[in-house]
């Protein structure tokens, strides 16, 4: 296997059980698309002093970079790739494979997009929305519509929402629905703050089946749940495309 090198320069904490790596890569001539991911080697010694060879895949959670990325990691309880990873120290190295994937932008100009993520499944996603609406800086003529509804289950799981309002900010063609399925406060719902699961909200969307393709990533449950809701509303298959994790 092709192994390429990676230095960690900074290891962030998004919440108590998700957080971020970056890194740079030993050459600066790494090219990816959004949404595709890498695959890292955990270290895997054995009292007879060789080595398991164990593979963990991640999406890269950073819009495409040459030599950069970021991963968005939620820790597992006994999981070895998240708990290896979770103990790097920035200046420590890795050796992963990629990049790889096939669940990339395909969207024309002319369509809406709807992207539906629970959980770090928002990690490809927010790679192509940052992506997506970069480019159309240098178009702007460009009117195309982004539309994200980001699941999670309580208020304390809640991350990359500075991120998301920045984005919503600066760019008038991106909105972005952040719900809860479990909060843990009454004051959630109270602000006017969306509650329940993202099926709920694609139940309320107004969808134009001609003219709207969607991205969804997260829980293979969830994946499946979504992808029957909107077939559905009318939505043809091919107009959907999905990565889903177990």
């Amino acid at each position: 296997m092709d192994f390429k090198i990676a230095t960690l320069t900074k290891h962030t904490a998004l919440t108590y059980d998700v957080f971020e790596l970056t890194f740079e890569t030993e050459t600066t001539d790494l090219l990816y698309e959004a949404g595709q991911f890498v695959t890292i080697k955990i270290p895997q010694p054995t009292t007879e002093g060789n080595e398991i060879l164990l593979l963990r895949s991640y999406s890269i959670s950073s819009r495409p970079t040459p030599g950069h990325f970021e991963l968005c990691i939620k820790q597992v309880e006994n999981g070895r790739g998240s708990t290896y990873l979770k103990s790097l120290k920035p200046g420590e190295k890795i050796e992963f494979l990629g990049p790889l994937g096939h669940f990339t932008f395909k969207t024309s100009p002319d369509k809406s997009v709807l992207l539906i993520a629970t959980g770090t499944g928002i990690a490809p996603l927010k790679s192509m929305i940052e992506d997506q609406l970069t480019h159309q800086l240098q178009s702007p003529a460009s009117t195309q519509q982004f539309n994200l509804i980001f699941g999670a289950r309580h208020i304390k799981d809640i991350f990359y929402k500075t991120e998301l309002d920045a984005l919503a900010e600066k760019y008038p063609n991106f909105k972005y629905t952040l719900t809860l399925s479990q909060p843990e406060s009454e004051d959630w719902e109270a602000s006017g703050s969306k509650t329940g699961r993202v099926t709920a909200h694609i139940d309320q969307l107004n969808l134009d089946t001609t003219s709207t393709e969607v991205y969804i990533c997260g829980l293979k449950d969830m994946v499946l749940q979504v992808t029957e809701t909107l077939q559905q509303k009318g939505l043809p298959k091919e107009a959907v495309y999905f990565e889903r994790f177990n």
